[in-house]
This record gives C-alpha cells, structure tokens and sequence, in this order.
C-alpha cells in the first residue's frame, strides 16, 4: 500500500502542476514555410514545471489519438510552442539557420564577353584565370560591389565548404537580379528566372523582359527552394561551387544587378557557416516541428498522454476562415474564439476576442438573368447590411442597403456588420444580368477589389508608372507583373444555373496579347481560400471533374482574328496520343461588366498529370524550355547523354530510348507540332519556347512531352504549307537538347519507319478535312451567337463577318497543308 501510494505521488506533479493545452490554431494557412503556406497551431504548458513533449501526441483522429509523437523536447511553464500542420512529419528540432553564400562575398567573374568553357559551372572547373572581386556585380542602383557596364552578361563562381552535408535539411537561393539569371550548383542548373531563354542561355542573349532589383529599394530578393532530393544529390562534403550567369535586357539598359545568397538550415549551429542576411528572418527555429496531418475545418483535434488520456481538444469551427484563427485568451486557460490577427508562436494578446462571426445576409434574388427590372432587398435579424456594386469587399465605411431596384448589369457585394461582439459576416456577392443571353456557354463573374485592377501603382490591368509607352508590347507595365490579386468568382454553366462560388487568386496571363485591351486571365484556386474548382468545365474531357487552377485566354496572338486557332488544335488532335490542354468558349463578367467571349484552358502543370493520368502532383519531374518547373533535371539530361553518345544502329538502341521517353507520346507530339507548323517552338524562329516534359518520379517513369500554344502554327503571319517543319525541327536556329535528340532518334531505322506510318496515320485520320472541319464547325456553333455581343464589347477587334472569314480560313489551309506534309516526311 505504501508502494503504490509512493508512485501516484511521484506522478502528481504531472497530473496537477504541469498542464499541456491547445492554444490557438489556422485551418487556413497562415505561416509561410519553404515557400507553402501551412495551416498551424500552438500547445501551451499552463503548469508550473516542465513538460517533456515526447510523452504527449496530436491527433484529428479520435480512432487514432497517437497519430503524431510530439518531439523529444522540453517545454517550460507558459511556454508557447508552434507546430505547423504540414503533413510532413518533422518530429526533430528544425535546427538553425545559416549562410553559405553572400553575395558581398568576394566571386570569381567573368564579363560576357565570349562563351565561356562548357563547364564552366561546375566543380572541375579552373577559374584561376578569372577575376576576383567583391560581388555584386553590376552597374547603377548603388548595389554593386564591383561595378561592370557595357555586357550583355556576366558569369559569377563562388566557392564554398560544406562540413556535413547530410546536416542541411533545406536550402534556399535568394536571388536579386537585373534583369534575368541561371543559377547552378556543382554544375547542376538550380534556379532560373522566366524570362531568359536557352540551354543554356548564349553569353551575348538578352532577358525577353526587364526585372528590377529588390534590395536596393529596401525589398526582399526572390526565393527559389531546393529539394531534399535536390540538396541529397548536389551537395557534397568539402568544396561545392554556385555559379550564376546573369544577364541584361538591352544593350541601352539603365543598370544590371547580379546579387545572390545561399542559405542552409542546419541540424545545430555551427561557427564555420556565416550568419543570415539580416533582411531574411525564416519563421524557423528549434522549436519548430510538423505534424503528420493537416487541419480541416469541422474536425476535432486531440492532445493526448502517452496513457492515452486526452489532455485537451477542440473542434475547428466550419467557418473558420483565410485571415482569421482559433484560440483562447487568456492564453492556455481562457475559451475559446475568433481573432483577426493572429499571433502564431505569440502570445494572443494582439487582437480582440470575438465570440464567433455574424450570419451572412439573405438575398431576395438569386444570382442570374432577369428579362425585367427587380427589386432586391436584404435580411439580417440583428445586423446592419453594408455593400458595394464595385467589387470592394464591403467595410464598416460603406453604405447601408435597405432595398434597391435592379434595372442593369451590376454586381453586388454584401457582408452583414454586428453591434454585438462578433466579426463581419463573409462577403456575399451577387451578379444581375439584364435583356442579355449567355448563349448557352458557361460563364464566370468576377468579384475584385477595384484597386486591384485599376489602381495606378498596383492595379495588375493598367500601364503603371514604369511603362515603356513609346512601344509596344509595353514592357514595364504593371500588366507584366506577377502579380496576384485575392478574388471570389461565381460560376454559371451553359443552363445559367449556379454551381460554385470560390475564392481564388487573380492574375494577368499570357505573353506579347497582355498588351491587348482585351487581356486573359489565370485562376489559381488554392486549399488556404476555398480550394478547388469542383466543377466538371471540359466537353473534350469530361473525367476532369475539379480544377485546381484555369486560364482564360481572350485568343493570345489571335485576339483579333478568329480566336480559336490554339483551341480548334487541341480539340483536332485530343484523340492522339497527347498531353494538350482541354479548351472550352465562355464568357466572362468583370465586377458586373461584359468583358467578353473567353477561352477555358487547363494549364500545363503538375496538376494537369495528376487530373489527366492519375499521378501524384507532389511526384513528377517537370520541364519547361528554360529548366525545373517541379522536381529535377537529373533523369531527362542523363536520358539525352545516354541516347546521343550511343550509336543509332545499335540492336538496343530502340529499346533504350522506350524505355526513358514515351514513344507513341513522343511520336505523335511531333507529328502534331510539325504538322501545325508551330514557329513558336523548338528553336524555329526564336529561341527554344513552349517546350514541356513531364515525367511521373516512378522507376521506369517515362518522359511525355505537352503540346500547347500554337498561335503561331498553320504560317500565321507569315509562311506556306511547303514550309518543311520537320526539318527546322531537326535543325533549328536555336538548337537545344530536345531538337538533337529529335535530329538523333531519326537515324534510327526503326524509329524512323514507325515515326513516318503514324504521320500517314495521323493525316489520314484527325487531320483529313473532314474531321478538321467537323470540329471547327462545333466550336463556331458554340460561339457565333456570342460573338455579337462580343464584336460589339471590343469594337477594335474582329467583326463577326471576317470571324467567320478568318476560322474558315484555318480549315482551308489545312486541306492545303495535307499533300506537302506528305511530301516533307516523304523528304526526310
């Protein structure tokens, strides 16, 4: 007896003065890490000695109240401890950053003058004739160690030391350049801006687009991640070198920038390393640890004891939402409720603590169309109704409504404000459609801020004050930003009828047709707003049934002729073969205004191979013409070396190459590509563009190529059907990896035999005018009744008489172009 009570008052000093609660959390995101933005929360120890956190776990699951072992860490009395719920599982202390790379370091350099050696980025390499100096290097801005002018480029080398590469869990680039870069590690290519073209770029090769420095204007450098499997397969023990090409945008430029940081974090600190820049804080330190799991809106989470006792739990409100979080005030030991500002790994003494969020608004009227004037009226039992008709998310400033006639094409927006202690409703938008049709296309209504599109300084629509209006296609202007602007968005079907409301982020899309009035849009749906867009929008696809990100185009190159050229493409080939992005006509709303007929396209993206052929979109390698868009290099590259150092007439060789890339992908992507006769790709008329690869990251995963934005097939502008685009396929004036493995596969006999019977194949099928007209005749009846309206929208483009000129026109030179696509493979 006195045993057993020796033990039980060995453990009340856990029971009772050592307490671990739930403190305050997001199912919205909230903390940036590496780049995601990951839901949180926090655990309190509200007793009065230290609590060993690996006798606890969470859960959000009540079958499974061990899913997550806290991490063998001691938390103090009143101690506050943040824990991301990422899904990752990082049960160890996240350790502590530290720089590898400054760029006030003293670089080898080299002006670009001439092409330097082959290998000059990597390790081998003996830069001991090169400079050395302070970086960075560059001219004006005043943020140049070393000042070069008069180059169209500069190479930069940087040598380092790694003691223990298997300490560095993660590394970031930060890179502040002017006007584009190429970055490598150990002679691996990194890191790359969008808007530098080659492989790689040509030492005398200018940016396509100017981008300005950060650091110098007081901003933050961009940050480009490395994977775990990247820093795995890069970084060494001992000497490792990065290297960054860095080029201008003109030879007339007002200055060039190349300033360039590599940064690690690290198991522990340690002196060899150098300190962070003290413009980067990462939201990291030795108490930082992930979950297993991620927050839902609606579940339960569970701390629990390591005898199973559940310490504390708290169930997510289902209208928790992006902005707000969940958390008690006091901290640790007061109830539970809403804050505006949250305070992650902070005390939660920032903001007011509200007892939940006012109900929204009740409408009279639906969103739609009307053939009438109507009138609409609100109700909130115990709240005031505010709203705007311009897109503004209402505030406290804006006018009450009471009961308003609808007598024209407006937008609302409304959020009911409570005199007791709750936050303002969610907006509730609205889109009324008077005397118009939709013609049977879905449509999507845009609900944006006006400044957001409009503003002078941050509006993504508008020239902006650093426009080059003297030309075209207007460089500098805020359309030419990346910029992205938070939006809801009502979606209509062809029927008018409702199905979704989402919240999304909002950008200007495309290349040169930005410069257009009429611009085109992407839709990225994100998991921290609403999520995806669960709606099936693909005729020629009906399996895609959500949407994780969309762009609209307005008609890219072809605004002002018959705007479907891309899309009519994409329809003809969809039964090849193909990864091509799905089209679909639709029009759009922009905060009430008819701003068009559109095209729905799906982008090609890690989402497209998970939505298309069932892969995970956190497993694939992909490529675009400049480098890694996800995942890495390493398999296409050893792939090209493998293929072009073997000989084409070995027995194997067919083999080898199926067993690396898809063939019949591979067949039919450039059968269709030179078929079309796209100048904008491969190298043919400017540097290598609109090339895409993906590959699922399987053993034996194999490389599919995505066709997509032939806006510049079938001779637009200029060319003829006796254009020979196999050839210049082969042979480029801007040669890359793709078009000599191209060049190489055809010296293979059995390559070359099968590739020429599937180009008879494919013209004798989807090619044959029949079919070709077929499908362009199914996108004009979609279209045509719209088309008025449209012409009448955007007067300066194409009126509906030469629309149908101008479509027709694209399946007449296809009847053209069947005899001398035979007679060009014929040739080769």
């Amino acid at each position: 007896m006195k045993s057993t009570f020796g033990i039980m008052m060995l453990f009340l000093p856990l029971i009772f003065t050592a307490q671990i609660s739930l403190n305050e959390l997001s199912a919205k995101g909230g903390v940036v890490n590496m780049g995601e933005n990951e839901d949180w929360l926090e655990i309190i120890n509200t007793g009065s000695e230290s609590l060993f956190l690996a006798d606890y776990y969470l859960s959000d699951n009540a079958d499974d109240l061990q899913k997550w072992n806290m991490p063998a860490y001691t938390l103090t009395p009143g101690e506050i401890l943040l824990v991301l719920a990422s899904g990752n599982d990082v049960g160890i202390a996240s350790g502590v950053w530290q720089s590898f790379v400054l760029a006030e370091n003293n670089w080898k350099y080299l002006p670009g003058t001439t092409e330097p050696s082959l290998d000059w980025n990597s390790l081998e390499f003996n830069d001991s004739t090169w400079e050395e100096a302070a970086g960075g290097f560059g001219y004006a801005d005043e943020d140049d160690g070393t000042e070069l002018e008069g180059f169209p480029s500069v190479y930069i080398r940087k040598t380092f030391q790694v003691l223990d590469a298997s300490a560095i869990s993660e590394m970031i680039l930060h890179a502040d350049y002017d006007d584009a870069f190429v970055a490598y590690l150990n002679g691996t290519e990194i890191a790359r801006s969008s808007n530098i073209e080659g492989f790689p770029p040509a030492y005398d090769s200018y940016a396509t687009i100017d981008h300005e420095a950060n650091l110098y204007e007081g901003g933050i450098p961009e940050m480009y991640t490395l994977s775990p499997a990247e820093i795995d397969a890069l970084v060494q023990n001992g000497d490792n070198v990065l290297a960054i090409q860095t080029h201008n945008v003109s030879a007339e430029s007002s200055d060039m920038s190349s300033n360039f940081f590599l940064s690690g974090l690290l198991d522990s600190f340690n002196p060899s390393y150098l300190a962070l820049p003290v413009w980067y804080q990462p939201f990291v330190n030795s108490s930082f640890f992930e979950t297993n799991f991620k927050l839902s809106r609606g579940e339960t989470v569970f701390a629990t004891s390591v005898f199973g006792d559940i310490a504390d739990s708290v169930t997510i409100p289902e209208n928790l939402t992006i902005g707000l979080s969940y958390g008690r005030e006091p901290d640790g030991t007061g109830p539970w409720c809403y804050f505006d500002v949250p305070s992650p790994a902070g005390a939660n003494t920032n903001s007011w603590c509200y007892s939940g969020i006012a109900e929204e608004p009740t409408l009279s009227l639906p969103s739609g169309w009307y053939t009438s004037n109507q009138t609409l009226t609100a109700d909130a039992p115990f709240n005031a109704v505010r709203f705007t008709t311009n897109g503004d998310i209402p505030s406290e400033e804006s006018p009450l409504f009471d009961e308003n006639e609808v007598d024209e094409n407006v937008s609302y927006s409304f959020r009911a404000f409570s005199q007791q202690n709750l936050l303002p409703s969610p907006v509730v938008d609205r889109t009324y459609i008077l005397d118009e049709d939709n013609h049977a296309l879905p449509v999507f209504s845009i609900h944006t801020d006006e400044a957001h599109l409009w503003d002078w300084e941050d509006g993504i629509y508008v020239y902006g004050p650093n426009a080059d209006l003297d030309n075209y296609p207007y460089f500098g202007s805020n359309f030419w930003e990346p910029w992205s602007r938070f939006s809801r968005v009502e979606f209509f079907n062809g029927n008018k009828e409702l199905k979704a409301e989402e919240y999304l982020d909002l950008e200007i899309h495309g290349g040169w047709s930005r410069a257009e009035s009429q611009k085109s849009f992407r839709f990225d749906f994100k998991s921290v707003y609403t999520g995806n867009l669960e709606e099936s929008l693909f005729s020629q696809k009906p399996f895609i049934e959500c949407v994780n990100n969309i762009n609209l185009r307005a008609g890219g190159q072809h605004l002002w002729t018959d705007k479907i050229q891309d899309g009519l493409f994409s329809r003809v080939v969809n039964d090849l073969n193909l990864d091509n992005m799905a089209y679909e006509p639709c029009l759009l709303y922009l905060n009430g205004e008819f701003w068009g007929v559109y095209a729905m396209r799906e982008k090609m993206d890690e989402h497209y191979a998970e939505s298309n052929h069932e892969v995970n979109s956190n497993e694939v390698d992909l490529l675009n013409s400049w480098g890694v868009l996800e995942g890495t290099d390493a398999h296409f590259i050893e792939t090209f070396e493998v293929l072009m150092e073997a000989n084409a007439n070995f027995s194997e060789f067919y083999q080898v190459a199926n067993s690396r890339l898809d063939l019949e992908n591979y067949m039919d992507y450039f059968i269709a590509e030179t078929y079309l006769q796209n100048k904008d790709w491969m190298g043919i008329e400017w540097g290598l563009n609109n090339v895409k690869l993906w590959r699922p990251q399987t053993e034996g995963g194999k490389w599919r190529y995505m066709m997509y934005d032939l806006d510049f097939g079938f001779s637009f502008l200029w060319g003829s059907v006796d254009d020979n685009f196999i050839a210049k396929a082969k042979n480029p004036p801007y040669p890359s990896m793709h078009s000599e493995l191209f060049n190489k596969l055809l010296t293979n006999n059995q390559f070359k035999c099968e590739f020429a019977q599937r180009y008879a194949d494919v013209i004798n099928t989807v090619f044959q005018p029949s079919y070709f007209t077929e499908k362009k005749d199914e996108i004009v009846s979609q279209m045509q009744g719209a088309m008025t309206i449209h012409a009448d929208r955007w007067a300066e483009n194409v009126p509906v008489e030469q629309w149908y000129v101008d479509v027709n026109q694209i399946a007449n030179y296809n009847t053209s172009r069947i005899p001398t696509a035979r007679a060009h493979v014929n040739d080769e």
